[in-house]
Order: structure tokens, then sequence, then C-alpha cells
């Protein structure tokens, strides 16, 4: 049987990550303990035998796809579905400084379960519309790296969705793991029954700052 192996790759950190602010499609460069972190997600998918490698448009993934894509001898190729969810008006915010801005909002945030029943941010994307333009984006590559290892750099956002669906789980799951930055998760898929097989390896930033997830 064919088996089919797609590795996940979370962009290093950025500013917002570090001070927790929203980040959505804001195009936020990675900071150098990102681009560490990158490196090192690249050193430890050395000799990895890969067909292709995708990236969001945003420029963290693209710096994150090309330092990848180099040490494996790919060039990304983008898609500009793989972007994070758009968080309009709260891009830049703090959770706090969001709730003291857009009070109305933030109390249907808050009644809303983990924002999975209807929430939208000011201006922004609704969690729905988010799974809905990553799920379409990929499956064509499945099909066009059938039996192959693709590589996709992108946003916490995508790729929880992509492993969500490779669970069989609702969006609600998502906020029962982490992927971190630089973070690797693998899905692999023999004929149409997807399986995580690896999710948020981080044991090649041991020595790295650890950051925490943020959108």
């Amino acid at each position: 049987m064919t088996t089919t192996t797609l590795i996940l790759a979370r962009h290093g950190q950025t500013d917002h990550n570090l001070h927790q602010r929203y980040q959505g499609q804001s195009d936020v460069p990675m900071n150098d303990t990102g681009r560490a972190q990158v490196r090192a997600a690249a050193r430890h998918l050395a000799g990895v035998q890969a067909a292709a490698i995708y990236t969001s448009d945003l420029t963290r993934c693209r710096e994150t796809a090309n330092i990848i894509g180099a040490a494996l001898g790919l060039e990304p190729v983008i898609v500009p579905a793989l972007r994070e969810r758009s968080f309009g008006r709260l891009e830049g915010l703090t959770h706090e400084e969001a709730a003291a801005r857009f009070p109305e909002s933030w109390a249907q945030r808050l009644r809303a379960r983990d924002d999975s029943e209807g929430w939208i941010p000011p201006a922004g994307e609704s969690l729905a519309d988010m799974w809905g333009r990553v799920l379409d984006s990929v499956r064509p590559l499945w099909e066009r790296h059938e039996g192959q290892t693709f590589i996709i750099a992108a946003h916490a956002g995508p790729l929880k969705t992509i492993i969500c669906e490779a669970l069989g789980a609702g969006v609600e799951t998502r906020s029962a793991f982490v992927a971190a930055n630089g973070s690797i998760s693998v899905v692999t898929q023999e004929a149409t029954r997807p399986a995580v097989s690896l999710l948020n390896e981080t044991c090649h930033l041991k020595g790295l700052p650890a950051d925490a997830e943020a959108d």
C-alpha cells in the first residue's frame, strides 16, 4: 500500500508571538530566535527526500520555507490560502487590549465556546472560513503527491486545521494540542485514511528560548 507523508512545519517566533499579540494576516517577520528555531528544524529534517515544499505567502512562512527548502534542495511554492486566519482590527493587540477596545465583540467571544460557534473578529475572518480555504488548498496536494513526501510551512491555525481533519475531529479540538513555533508534525495517508504520526515535535529546539503559542 502506498504511503503519502505530509510534514508540517510552523514558522519560527515573531515579536508578536513573543508578546502574545494577535498576528493573523499581518506580515510580521520572524525575529532572531525564530530564525534559529527554523534553522534547527531544517537540520532536524536533513536527509528527508521530499518532493516539494509549500508555504503561506506571509514573510514569516516564506522565510521558514526558504530555510528548510535550501537544506533539502527545494524551491518553495507559495499558496496564499495557507495564510493564518484574519483577526481584522484585533491584529497587533494583546487579549487585554482587544477586550478594552472592542468590549462587545470580546464578550461575544467569551460567550462562544472557544470561538468555534460563530464569533468573527471585527473586520476579520470566521474560523469556519479559514478552515474551509485551508482544506480546499491542501486536498489537491495530497493527490498531486500520492506516494511521496511533501512539506507545508505555515501558521498554527492552518496547521491545526490539517491535523484536526486528519484526526476526524471538529474545530473545537484544536485547543487540545499545541503547534509551537518551529515545531514539526507529520500526517501520513494510506489510501483514504490519514493518521497523525508525529505531533508538535520540538526536540530539535532544545536550548532555544521557549515560547507560548499565540494567534
